[in-house]
């Protein structure tokens, strides 16, 4: 799957797995989660068998497809786990019980529409996250500059942040501003949102939904720098992943000018040199890397 993987997600149980949604092969790969390394763990198609782009709902083995699978995430129980499908401009469930995919919301063409599931529309969504309660999904609705919000028991869908403007302005819920989230990650004590945009990492109250910019947007872009969240810069941060204890964001990062893994102290105070720290990977023009 190579360079085609876009999203992954932890999902517990007896035998957890590691699911990876691949965009190009408009499927989700399973990985044995903690198998150890020697040997090597194969993966395997988890769902979509058509592989080719698809919207189709069935089950997982036998007839069910994607279209642009980018992001993915499992809610905590293990039940369900959803992914947001860029090319397909919905998003999709798929009961782990049962594992029958099917479509949540989204009417398959672009739009901005909230409403009810299939008249509701995406513009290429290209990432979703789970509350901890499990009762929403919030989705990265990137192509629309907004964060919209998936009612699970309904299907139905309203916008809770973003005005659609394309910029980077914090307040209020409609009236903050992203400019292309791609990327989202809960907190471990479901108080928030963390988002990835273009040059910067926000930060989204799940009660108010107000908008903040938790790191990030200090310098034009060619400057990658780690340090205080003012002073840090970011070159098209992409996925997000919070640490059990919500001390640590870690920041995918693939852009041009950087390509590794960014850690956020959120414990430590915003000014703090080492607030943002680069862990795995360096700045310049991304490769197939090595082990190290």
């Amino acid at each position: 799957y190579g360079d085609s993987v876009q999203g992954m997600a932890y999902l517990g149980g007896g035998s957890p797995l590691l699911l990876i949604a691949d965009a190009t092969n408009n499927k989700v790969w399973s990985i044995p989660f903690g198998s150890g390394s020697s040997p090597a763990p194969v993966p395997s198609t988890w769902c979509g068998d058509l592989g080719s782009p698809a919207t189709m709902d069935g089950n997982c083995a036998s007839g069910s497809g994607f279209n642009g699978p980018s992001g993915i995430s499992a809610s905590d129980d293990g039940s369900k786990v959803y992914v947001g499908e860029s090319g397909g401009h919905s998003v999709r469930v798929v009961d782990v019980g049962t594992m029958a995919l099917t479509t949540l919301a989204g009417s398959g063409s672009p739009g901005s529409a909230d409403g009810t599931p299939l008249s509701a529309s995406f513009n290429g969504p290209m990432d979703v996250g789970v509350t901890r309660d499990g009762l929403r999904v919030i989705v990265c609705d990137t192509g629309n500059n907004k964060l919209r919000s998936i009612d699970v028991s309904t299907g139905d869908v309203t916008t809770v942040a973003g005005s659609g403007g394309g910029s980077a302005v914090d307040g209020p819920g409609l009236s903050a501003d992203f400019f292309a989230p791609t990327g989202i990650a809960m907190s471990r004590d479901g108080s928030r949102a963390f988002v990835a945009e273009y040059d910067r990492i926000r930060v989204v109250d799940l009660t108010t939904f107000d908008v903040s910019t938790l790191a990030g947007g200090g310098a034009a872009i060619g400057s990658i720098t780690d340090g205080g969240a003012g002073s840090a810069t970011f070159n098209e941060p992409k996925r997000l992943a919070v640490s059990g204890t919500d001390a640590i964001l870690y920041v995918a990062e693939a852009g041009f000018y950087a390509c590794g893994i960014r850690a956020i102290q959120l414990k430590l105070s915003r000014e703090d040199s080492n607030y943002v720290k680069l862990v795995a990977g360096g700045f310049g023009t991304c490769n197939s890397g090595s082990d190290g």
